[in-house]
């Protein structure tokens, strides 16, 4: 999509879904001024914010939550005009707030993260006055600042890269790249024979556990620097390779880019001007960066919202679904209970089940993640118990006590009597007549009722059996009666009347009567 004439674009674009409509925005800055946020969808757009028409916004925007008020928001800064930094919502545009500390140029845009670690994001921006700024996000305050020896035209990184943890600055002021404490106090720097005008990009390419600093000079030469303190892993003399000026202009990324488990850096360089276009010449270079086989540094400014922010993120521990398994059981009999289990890390997981009868609770595994786990176990004594289980990785980071499931232990079988016909009486058609005393009749269609109460797990249904033959089974109960219509038309015969009472425990009782029946 054009954003008209005038609107030069020398502004890497961020994205991510600042509107809230749940689809993705591309957000960049233009000359004189503009900033644009575009649908992903359709580059329509969703807002644009002019910033002086005297400025120029060619700084990547960095896109984060300035306040934690749940609403994205997007920073740029600009080149010339009032030389400001800009905070805008990210669902409209409006300016939020701005700084007015630096006084001369910013070309590329604030790296973010936690660095005085209070919880709340600071933004850090190089500046052509020779500056560092931190700013606190949530409103523009300064956090505190650096002076260097020269202008700061490149971009800052943001890593830990002494394992002290603590994030350290990476800062390019022209020739010289220094690593700045948490705090804004220089640890160690190095000089090249040449700008670094692009930056650095972080990753830990030799495989030591700490992370490294790579970086292309206009002097032609790729470096790979130990973040802990400068010293030279390795360098690599393009230019010398190439036969001809390779200045390196772009940063490099790193990830493992043929799939042999090992990190690579990806960077371009050669030698390029507007006016004359006659001697542009360039190449692209991919190096094997070493035994390296964590997380790169996969884009310009890290990621898509311009961060520049190296992260292991942290050790997250596992997470199951509800508890699944039966609601009753009796006692000694074993009942099995089953979780779905994920480890955000890909961990193996262990599980450690309290079943709520004060046997021992020990974790059982290692379970892979994204399978179901599920274990059996055995009451003794009848009662309800409350089931919980607790969840842990390989490096022990716990979950929390999951949801109560309960079961009922129940070994009682219900009360059950037949309680029509009354045994020793005469029925004809559905009514008792006169007793029989020894000898129990029916004549026609009876209905057929039994009490049935259980007190433990409660009723499931009870089932009716003529001469040991199930006849019917009922589960709708009233006033814990259960019945049958016995209307089958029979000669005089004698016949055993039986019923069992299932509890849902699995439990039951049973009853029987002999009934002379005709009709």
């Amino acid at each position: 999509r054009s954003t008209g004439a005038s609107n030069c674009i020398d502004s890497p674009p961020a994205v991510s879904d600042v509107d809230n409509d749940d689809k993705p925005e591309v957000l960049f800055g233009t000359f004189y001024g503009n900033v644009f946020c575009l649908n992903g969808e359709d580059g329509s757009i969703c807002w644009q914010k002019n910033l002086g028409t005297n400025s120029y916004i060619q700084s990547e925007p960095a896109i984060l939550d300035v306040n934690e008020d749940g609403q994205l928001d997007v920073v740029v800064a600009q080149w010339a005009g009032d030389c400001r930094v800009y905070t805008l919502w990210g669902n409209n545009g409006s300016v939020l707030w701005y700084s007015d500390l630096p006084s001369d140029y910013m070309y590329h845009g604030c790296s973010f993260a936690d660095l005085d670690e209070d919880g709340k994001p600071e933004l850090i921006i190089g500046c052509y006055d020779n500056h560092i700024y931190v700013f606190n996000a949530e409103d523009g305050s300064l956090a505190w600042q650096y002076v260097a020896s020269y202008y700061i035209g490149a971009p800052t990184s943001i890593g830990d890269l002494n394992n002290d943890g603590h994030l350290e600055v990476v800062f390019v002021s022209y020739n010289m790249l220094g690593v700045l404490s948490h705090t804004g106090s220089l640890l160690w720097s190095a000089t090249t024979g040449g700008n670094m005008f692009r930056g650095a990009a972080l990753s830990d390419i030799d495989n030591d556990g700490i992370l490294d600093v790579v970086f292309g000079s206009e002097d032609g030469i790729l470096r790979a620097l130990k973040g802990s303190n400068g010293q030279v892993i390795w360098t690599c003399d393009l230019e010398a390779h190439y036969g001809m000026v390779f200045e390196m202009d772009h940063a490099p990324v790193i990830a493992d880019l043929n799939n042999d488990g090992r990190l690579d850096v990806f960077v371009i360089g050669g030698y390029g001007i507007s006016n004359p276009e006659t001697n542009n010449h360039g190449r692209a270079y991919a190096l094997t960066a070493g035994e390296g086989t964590g997380p790169g540094w996969p884009m310009f400014r890290h990621d898509p919202l311009h961060s520049a922010c190296f992260q292991v993120a942290m050790n997250q521990p596992p997470s199951g679904g509800n508890i699944s398994g039966p609601l009753y059981g009796r006692p000694g009999e074993n009942c099995t209970f089953c979780i779905s289990v994920a480890d955000p890390d890909g961990d193996n997981v262990w599980c450690s089940w309290d079943w709520g009868d004060g046997s021992n609770i020990e974790w059982l595994g290692p379970y892979a993640s994204g399978v179901e786990i599920c274990v059996t176990h055995a009451w003794s004594n009848e009662g309800i118990y409350t089931i919980r289980v607790k969840l842990k990785d390989d490096s022990g980071a716990e979950s929390e006590w999951s949801d109560a499931f309960k079961i009922i232990i129940d070994g009682t079988p219900p009360v059950l009597e037949i309680i029509k016909p009354k045994k020793g009486f005469l029925y004809i058609w559905d009514k008792p007549v006169l007793p029989l005393f020894f000898t129990t009749m029916v004549i026609g269609t009876i209905t057929v009722e039994v009490s049935a109460v259980d007190n433990g797990s409660g009723m499931s249904h009870v089932e009716f059996y003529i001469d040991d033959v199930l006849h019917t089974k009922d589960d709708t109960a009233v006033n814990n009666t259960y019945s049958f219509r016995w209307d089958e038309r029979v000669p005089l015969f004698s016949y055993l009347l039986g019923a069992k009472a299932y509890d849902l425990a699995g439990n039951f009782a049973s009853v029987e009567l002999r009934v002379w029946k005709i009709l």
